[in-house]
């Protein structure tokens, strides 16, 4: 076959079902409570339980048993048997929960049979190292996942993790507690225990071992049990005990350091090694399914094929632009696949000749700020900007105000207290990349827009990078480059994400459907907390705000579809369940409006292979898994140097009416065009919806303010 998925069928005719009622309901957020309702209903049935939620209340449903007990018991909640059934998925049931069922199945089966261990998002890893790369380890994994299109699917893609190469027990016997006390606290770890998770080493206790059982959540457990962690062997009576704490939360908890290994956080060269080539990637995805010849639930068995599924694979047209006088450019008048520099030198042609679509009025003052150490003479990378600003922006910026040294923060407070004010924008080379200093600055000028760079990105193709930095900055301070010539399949897409570092914050951006343009944005945020969904009230607020604010700008509004930056949340839905009538109610919103809510995820399985392409799909490669998830890979052939392009999954989560699957995946596809801050690149990012709304969502936690769109 030309081209085919990284996916194989799944023989699920009927599942043998119970299905538990909870007593009482798990109170909001109930996600931790399910877990071990989940895992409680495993255990006593023999099944796998899943969560389910059927529109009133939560149940959870054990797959593949027979003979359910009538009741099972915990601590806190009594679950009893209201049904027990078999589903058939085309016609009963809910074929999610079978899904989730046979994933746990498939994760069960490598854990306990082929050495691997599991973390969360259905990914799986070797215990056994796959290379190594200087002092780490490089550990191959699958990110799997079922999805049902009249017939159930498994998706594996390969994926790697780098851990140290010594145990933190290793460097204790080679330089001492006290050097590793020195160099490793405050760092992060992965705990091989009865549980893989990740931990921040917070101290080590000289005087106390493992066998200390006065210590709460001491690893004597990983004495006394058979763990399914190999590192467990390595546990001696002798081990002194180090303290840990989990991802948000303060409490310390105690462990062997036998189970610790050092993670590397970000590392280019790392990254490097991991990168595969697609025959790589295929084969490594064969293997593993012909390893697996069925997949066990509870009693049951299901035959997995070992044939690649072939899909109906199909390929979305580049979308025509509109430019600056009305001009409207059709990328096919470039060929088929045009290259990155061909792409680029269209773009400036066409920004030189016909302008922006939408221009800012009158000069605009822009700041220049540079580290101490910058590497050439400021005024002329400002000069170089500035000629760039006006032949593409059509910008007239008279000269910078500075240009500033910030390095010196005493001086750099002074010149923003006493100029800081009169500037449209600033310009800001950083030594090296770095989002704490590029937030600070953001602050410094009160949420002006800002555009940075590193000097060492002028260092090659530096035209090309010029007009980027340029064409950002002019962005920010709301040049249009170009919009959509055609319209969406909506009145408005709003893009929604909750996001952040250690706090989040909800980001939110609405755009027009006739042209893909901003109507409007979250210029504070709407905070969620530590979660990632966001709760009911403040998603109500944000997106109230949004859509009042379209109607404001184009009248009458008869279709919303939302983009959510990775998986709607309960809460979410919930909360556009109860706003949309309220806005209908209130004459805000037609009562035949239509809505639906789109999960927009690019760190998804989902793999599309193209023969004619040495396996690389082409960019716009696209296909539909049932009539809920479609797939494209915006940024493909051409445009990926090395290794497999990734595919966006978009998956309609919610919505009060029948939407075209297809037409909904051609939007993101459409909407990944529109990179106005950097406008010569054709390697797609997300769709500026999600990929906007993500980035103000980060920026909130770290900006007091955000007046300009951060492209």
């Amino acid at each position: 076959m030309a081209s085919h998925l990284n996916a194989f069928p799944i023989d699920v005719s009927q599942i043998d079902v119970a299905i538990y009622d909870i007593s009482p309901q798990p109170t909001t957020p109930a996600w931790n409570r399910l877990d071990q309702l989940e895992d409680d209903v495993t255990s006593s049935t023999g099944g796998i339980g899943v969560r389910y939620h059927d529109g009133d209340s939560w149940k959870i449903v054990a797959c593949g048993v027979t003979d359910p007990p009538s009741q099972v018991t915990d601590s806190d909640s009594q679950l009893t048997l209201t049904e027990s059934t078999t589903w058939d998925p085309d016609t009963d049931g809910d074929p999610d929960v079978i899904a989730e069922a046979l994933e746990t199945g498939l994760k069960d089966f490598l854990a306990t049979h082929r050495g691997y261990w599991s973390e969360k998002y259905n990914r799986v890893f070797q215990y056994a190292p796959y290379s190594s790369e200087g002092s780490y380890n490089m550990h191959l994994g699958y990110k799997i996942s079922v999805e049902y299109a009249n017939e159930f699917q498994l998706f594996l893609d390969p994926t790697f993790k780098f851990l140290s190469q010594k145990s933190l027990k290793d460097w204790i016997d080679q330089v001492g507690i006290e050097t590793v006390q020195e160099q490793f606290t405050g760092e992060r770890f992965i705990m091989f225990s009865s549980r893989t998770s990740y931990v921040t080493l917070e101290s080590i206790y000289e005087d106390r071992t493992v066998m200390d059982d006065t210590v709460y959540g001491s690893t004597i457990y990983e004495l006394n049990t058979e763990s399914p962690a190999p590192q467990a062997d390595d546990v001696e009576e002798t081990d002194p005990l180090c303290g840990v704490t989990y991802s948000n939360n303060p409490k310390e908890y105690t462990v062997s350091p036998a189970l610790l290994y050092g993670t590397p956080g970000s590392n280019d060269v790392l990254n490097e090694s991991a990168i595969i080539t697609p025959s790589q990637r295929r084969d490594e995805i064969r293997a593993l399914a012909r390893d697996v010849s069925f997949i066990q639930v509870g009693g049951q068995q299901f035959g997995l094929g070992d044939t690649e599924l072939a899909g109906d694979i199909e390929r979305f047209q580049y979308p025509a632009l509109e430019f600056g006088g009305g001009h409207v450019f059709d990328p096919q008048s470039l060929g088929d696949l045009p290259d990155k520099w061909e792409w680029e030198n269209e773009m400036q042609r066409l920004l030189s000749e016909h302008g922006p679509v939408s221009r800012v009025r009158g000069e605009r003052h822009i700041a220049f700020a540079h580290p101490d150490s910058y590497p050439e003479v400021p005024e002329e990378t400002y000069r170089d900007i500035q000629e760039h600003l006006q032949q593409y922006a059509k910008i007239t910026a008279p000269g910078p105000v500075g240009p500033i040294e910030y390095t010196d923060r005493r001086i750099w407070n002074d010149w923003v207290a006493q100029q800081g004010d009169q500037i449209d924008g600033l310009l800001a080379a950083l030594a090296e990349e770095s989002d704490d200093r590029y937030y600070s600055l953001v602050n410094d000028v009160d949420g002006e827009p800002v555009q940075h760079f590193t000097p060492s990105a002028l260092d090659e193709h530096r035209d090309s990078s010029l007009f980027n930095v340029a064409m950002g900055l002019a962005a920010k301070m709301g040049v249009r480059p170009f919009v959509l010539a055609d319209p969406l399949h909506t009145d408005i897409v709003i893009g929604f994400d909750v996001n952040g570092f250690e706090q989040t914050s909800i980001g939110a951006v609405t755009l027009d459907g006739e042209s893909g343009d901003v109507i409007t944005q979250t210029t504070s945020g709407f905070s969620a907390g530590q979660s990632t969904a966001a709760p009911e009230f403040e998603t109500k607020s944000a997106l109230r705000s949004q859509i009042t604010e379209a109607v404001q700008e184009k009248g009458t509004i008869s279709s919303v579809v939302i983009h959510r930056g990775g998986v709607l949340k309960n809460s979410e839905e919930s909360a556009i369940r109860e706003l949309i009538p309220e806005l209908v109610e209130e004459g805000t919103l037609p009562e035949d409006v239509r809505w639906g809510v789109v999960e927009v995820n690019a760190d998804t399985p989902h793999r599309i292979f193209d023969q004619a392409y040495d396996l690389q799909a082409p960019t716009g490669s696209y296909t539909t898994i049932g009539g809920r998830t479609g797939i494209v890979v915006n940024g493909g052939y051409p445009y990926v140097w090395q290794g497999t392009p990734r595919a966006t999954s978009c998956t309609l989560a919610a919505a009060n009416c029948d939407w075209d699957i297809t037409a909904l995946t051609q939007d993101v596809f459409r909407l990944s065009f529109l990179n106005w801050g950097s406008p010569g690149s054709v390697n797609m990012r997300p769709p500026i919806s999600t990929d906007l709304a993500t980035e103000l969502a980060k920026m909130f936690e770290k900006c007091n303010e955000i007046q300009y769109l951060p492209f």
